[in-house]
Order: structure tokens, then sequence, then C-alpha cells
């Protein structure tokens, strides 16, 4: 039997503000066999915290799917709290059998780049089911949160030489930065990219580097792939064939 339900709402450890909304999980409710005693009825219920968060905006949506598994009133009876946390940065998360689904994002102060791990130790049930056994398991997982970015790749041709200029930028509050770290000029040879320059980006964000014209470089296919720093998400720029 399942039953869908939502939804997670992620509250502030200060002042209880929301900051999160999350999408509605699904509950895979079976019936044990009965061997007569109301003991062996056991809810089980495994909040999902995703692997990855993008911010790429001012608001940004964290979905956290909640499974659930025992009787079909494991799923009709219950309240779940657990945390997500970076240090001293806390939220809470927040299941209910009642709560309707929540549209309300967070703002992208409310979290930052890092890595948030659910705490199984304040995993909460509250559930009604009669006789029921109720336990809560928090699946170990780190989400790291970074901010997004972009990649764009310029390619100049003259008769002696070929000139890459790469240029990166990552979202932030307030406005894009520039992407400071490793950057790689690729070729594709075949159905294969090829790194032929490897550099770090300047302060303002910019790789330039030439190379030598030759028959090679004539109608070929290029992208710079920005590699992922503490706070932002790497980027790969699109095709460029010159």
């Amino acid at each position: 039997m399942k039953h869908r339900f939502a939804a997670a709402v992620i509250m502030s450890a200060v002042g209880c503000t929301s900051v999160v909304a999350s999408a509605a999980g699904v509950a895979n409710a079976t019936t044990p066999t009965d061997t007569g005693s109301s003991s062996a009825y056991q809810c089980i219920y495994k909040p999902l915290l995703p692997s990855q968060l993008a911010i790429s905006k001012a608001e940004t949506v964290l979905k956290v799917g909640l499974n659930i598994s025992g009787t079909g009133d494991c799923a009709i009876n219950f309240t779940v709290v657990t945390t997500v946390s970076n240090g001293t940065d806390k939220h809470y998360l927040n299941w209910a059998a009642s709560t309707a689904p929540v549209s309300e994002p967070f703002t992208s102060s409310a979290l930052h780049p890092g890595a948030y791990k659910m705490s199984n130790n304040v995993c909460v049930v509250g559930s009604t089911t009669t006789g029921a056994a109720e336990t809560c398991t928090v699946v170990p997982t780190v989400m790291t949160v970074k901010y997004t970015s972009t990649s764009s790749l310029r390619v100049a041709h003259s008769k002696t030489k070929v000139t890459f200029t790469e240029t990166g930028r990552h979202w932030a509050p307030g406005g894009s930065k520039a992407l400071v770290g490793r950057v790689a000029i690729q070729r594709l040879s075949g159905k294969k990219w090829h790194t032929i320059h490897t550099g770090t980006a300047s302060a303002a964000g910019k790789l330039s580097w030439a190379m030598k014209a030759t028959k090679k470089t004539k109608k070929a296919s290029y992208r710079a792939v920005a590699a992922a720093t503490s706070d932002s998400f790497g980027a790969t720029s699109k095709t460029v064939t010159k």
C-alpha cells in the first residue's frame, strides 16, 4: 500500500523563522504478519537529504523526501522532527501526516556554502498508532551547498595563433562574482575532449592563453571547464567551433 503526503519545512534555529519548503514524500506502507502481539508493528521513518543543493537565486527550494515503512497506520498518524546543520548553522525539518503542501522557499542568506548533515539523535517520532513500536532512522547523508557558476569561452584566430579567453562567474547574494579557480581549455578530438591547457583564473575570473595556429586548430571545437571552488560548483562553457 502506498500513501502520499507532504511536506517538510525547515525552521531556523533562531527565532523559528521559516526558511525552507520541501516537496512531498512517498510512504511505502506494508502490513506485516500479525503475530498476535501489538509490539510486532513498527514504524520506520527515513528523511532523505539530497547530496547537493545549488543556490542560483535569492530564493531556492530544498526538497527533502521522507520514506515510511511499516503498517498502513504509520503514514496516517505521525510527526517527525530532525535537524540539518553545518556547525552552529542549524535548521529543523518537520513532517506530519496533516501537513499541507508548502511552497515557501528559503532566502540565500539562510544556508551558506558548506557541508550540511542530518543528526540521527534528534530524530523524533510522535506517532499515535496503537501498539506501534516506533523508531526513527535518519539516512546519514551529507548535503553539499554551493553557489552555481557559469563559464564562457571566446576563441579568436589569426594567421599565426589562436587566442582563448575564458570568463567565469558565480552567483552570490547581492550580485554575481568572479569565479577564481583552475580552468581547463579542451579540444574535441573524435568523440572525446582532450585538455590542451590548464591555468588559474585571475582575480577578475578570467584566463587568457594563446597557442600557435596549425592545421589542427582550423575548424576545431573547443570548450572551457572551470573547476569547483570552496563555495561554488564548477561549470562548463558552451562548445565553440572556429
